[in-house]
């Protein structure tokens, strides 16, 4: 047994991301315990109220996506405000409180065939220099309180995942409200106010993936599709780990 099995084995504690409950050494690479992960695989098949497709092969966003010029949002599951301590949504509030890099792969494996799709759509491949891949910004306040930005650690994975380059084009302002506690017209307000553009990195006459955790107006995602768009990109193609279950938003 060498030293790393050994620590991988009676020394780290893996739990699993839906109940907390301790992994079996046989469960250490994965998310969820059996029963946790039940609930996943059922959660990920709930139907889209528009297209009436599980959450996985829906591409279907809110209005403001599609006007800022998005080509499409696929997401892992939809939620429901009911779903707060549901393992899926246990899943998000790891993610967003724990630096896992065990938890981000796991996302970013699950979301692997939704990426592959896509670009097949748009006929590219992902190690050519049309693919760049970044992320909605965490909030400054989120991210100084917690010390990372679990989208751009989701979205560093994707592109390793693919083959293609991670870029940080977007930035978050200081700003004194939080998005979850705003109406949607005061989340786009305040998305418009604190998200910023890089200098660096290059968009234009790029495909961009666009990562975020959570998508419930669309209003962040929205902002940076549109400056995205603005800088030229080709087109933007938005992943978010879950979405809001809310026919025609």
């Amino acid at each position: 047994m060498t030293l790393t099995e050994f620590r991988r084995r009676f020394i780290t504690v893996h739990k699993c991301g839906g109940c907390g409950q301790i992994l079996d050494y046989e469960h250490t690479e994965t998310a969820f315990c059996d029963k946790c992960r039940l609930d996943w695989n059922a959660a990920t098949t709930v139907g889209c109220p528009t297209c009436f497709k599980p959450a996985r092969e829906c591409a279907c966003m809110p209005k403001l996506l599609s006007r800022a010029g998005a080509l499409c949002l696929r997401k892992l599951f939809f939620y429901q405000s009911e779903d707060v301590y549901s393992p899926h949504m246990n899943m998000v509030h790891w993610l967003k409180k724990r630096h896992s890099k065990r938890m981000t792969q796991f996302v970013c494996d699950e979301m692997t065939a939704a990426v592959d799709e896509e670009l097949q759509t748009l006929g590219v491949l992902p190690d050519c220099n049309e693919i760049i891949v970044t992320n909605v910004p965490r909030s400054w306040r989120a991210k100084a309180f917690w010390g990372f930005d679990h989208s751009a650690d989701l979205a560093r994975a994707i592109a390793a995942s693919i083959g293609a380059e991670y870029v940080r084009l977007f930035t978050s302002a200081h700003s004194a409200k939080q998005q979850k506690k705003l109406d949607s017209k005061g989340r786009m307000l305040n998305a418009k106010r604190n998200i910023r553009f890089c200098d660096t990195g290059d968009c234009k006459e790029r495909y961009v993936l666009l990562v975020d955790d959570m998508v419930t107006t669309g209003a962040s995602m929205s902002v940076c599709v549109k400056k995205l768009m603005e800088a030229g990109a080709r087109g933007v193609v938005c992943f978010s780990l879950a979405s809001k279950n809310v026919k025609n938003r």
